[in-house]
């Protein structure tokens, strides 16, 4: 028989091999497909829960800074006004210093609603300064507006321009 006559035998064994080495490529081109899709999913997850993680800590984190900022103004508040107490009994013992500044720093009158205490000055001027420096500028801008004693009608109108 001449080169070009293949025998029938022979020729379905060569179309059985071409289908396997198609069937073999397509199969692989669907794996690499796969495994390019299992891929980019578990990077998308692994995103997801590395976002999830952030945010969660960052609120945790957040919250346990405006608490304590919150414990800070209360100690702050309650020495304010075991000051006050104090500085009545001085008045009414007639023992009161007369210089009218001492232990404050008046900001408008000796009236003890328009002054800071030295206290509070130190801890607004703490304050200040991480804000300006850029530190929690949103926590730090409403600690600053209630030790200044902004009204709620101030704060508001601030906090909406910042």
């Amino acid at each position: 028989s001449s080169g070009g006559d293949m025998l029938p035998e022979r020729q379905s064994e060569t179309e059985t091999i071409e289908d396997l080495k198609r069937h073999v490529d397509n199969l692989t081109r669907r794996h690499k497909i796969e495994i390019e899709t299992l891929r980019n999913e578990a990077i998308f997850n692994a995103n997801q829960e590395y976002e999830t993680k952030l945010r969660n800590w960052q609120e945790t984190s957040e919250q346990r800074h405006l608490e304590e900022v919150s414990q800070l103004m209360e100690d702050s508040s309650r020495e304010r006004q075991r000051l006050l107490r104090e500085m009545e009994v001085f008045k009414n013992r007639g023992t009161f210093l007369k210089e009218p500044s001492v232990g404050r720093i008046s900001l408008t009158s000796e009236t003890s609603e328009s002054c800071l205490l030295e206290t509070e000055y130190e801890y607004l001027k703490e304050i200040l300064y991480r804000y300006l420096k850029g530190e929690h500028t949103n926590q730090l801008l409403k600690v600053i507006l209630a030790i200044l004693r902004y009204s709620e009608t101030e704060k508001l109108a601030i906090l909406n321009e910042s």
